[in-house]
């Protein structure tokens, strides 16, 4: 007999810490739905919160934090991208607003009849390099669209980037004269490979380079190489005035769409200012990278590929 009451009084303890545990679970549980319905309701922004030692019920809750996390990364995101595509609106407003204001502002004169032909004339002229600047950053605002798209395709095979390069910057020779620069071009003597879009390449190469044309000076250089399992090009040009310019020292925003520097850019008519954003969106498409440094008053734009073997 004492044998079986000592089992009945186990079993009965069992049954109580069961059910003991059972109550304080499900009392766990609806403590966490509360919880859930309150952050549901946006009347709490809290994780949730559990004081139960039970193994699965603390997994629960810190996968339903987890996914809170997640939730609440999302609306920042999404916030940051209504943010930055209202600024965007705003600036890609500005930027055509501006030239074509100025084109309807020089053909409303051009039409007074009081002003002399040569003036007429002249302000037509304006009018219409107006008109061409506006068509021009139309067509860059539809590029970089276009290239930002997730259906952009390229094409992807092995170059000869050493090719490439050389047959870009023979392109540029009338410019380079114009300005009066010398570049001073770096060659390794083997030839480097990669793996891109031909036309892209040439594309971001151009950009580069145009851009050097523009706003570098006496001291320009072009170089390429390559360093273990990367294809490294970049340019340099001598930019004193960009001292002071970058926040941090970060020079990375030169590829921000609408970024203008102080003296940075030269007549907005002359420039769309999307080049680098251009060249950019295209080397993340061909799974490339581009940054830029500022050091010793010169301006890096590097390009990174890897190598095709």
């Amino acid at each position: 007999m004492s044998k079986i009451l000592l089992l009945l009084i186990i079993s009965l303890c069992i049954i109580v810490f069961l059910l003991a545990r059972l109550y304080f679970i499900k009392k766990e549980i609806k403590n966490i739905s509360i919880q859930l319905e309150e952050y549901n309701n946006f009347n709490s922004r809290k994780k949730i919160d559990i004081s139960l030692f039970d193994k699965e019920v603390e997994n629960l809750a810190l996968n339903i934090n987890k996914h809170i996390d997640l939730h609440i990364k999302n609306i920042i995101e999404k916030q940051k991208s209504e943010e930055k595509l209202k600024k965007d609106i705003a600036n890609i407003s500005h930027d055509l607003r501006t030239p074509l204001t100025s084109i309807m502002g020089y053909i409303q004169i051009a039409k007074v009849g009081k002003i002399e032909k040569e003036k007429q004339k002249e302000y037509l002229h304006i009018a219409y390099n107006r008109s061409k600047y506006l068509n021009l950053l139309l067509n860059d605002f539809f590029e970089l669209s276009v290239i930002e798209s997730p259906d952009y395709y390229m094409e992807l095979k092995k170059l000869n980037l050493n090719n490439i390069l050389c047959n870009v910057m023979t392109e540029f020779y009338n410019e380079f004269t114009q300005k009066g620069i010398v570049p001073k071009i770096k060659l390794p003597k083997e030839s480097i490979f990669i793996l891109g879009d031909e036309l892209a390449v040439k594309r971001v190469l151009s950009n580069l380079i145009t851009n050097i044309t523009r706003y570098g000076k006496e001291k320009v250089f072009v170089n390429l190489e390559k360093n273990n399992d990367d294809a490294i090009l970049y340019t340099a040009n001598s930019a004193p005035n960009l001292k002071g310019v970058f926040e941090n020292g970060d020079a990375n925003i030169i590829f921000d769409r609408f970024y203008r520097g102080n003296k940075y850019r030269e007549s907005k008519f002359k420039s769309t200012g999307l080049g680098l954003s251009i060249a950019k969106g295209i080397m993340n498409k061909m799974n490339g990278e581009m940054f830029a440094k500022y050091k010793d008053n010169f301006l890096y734009i590097y390009c990174n590929w890897k190598v095709y073997r």
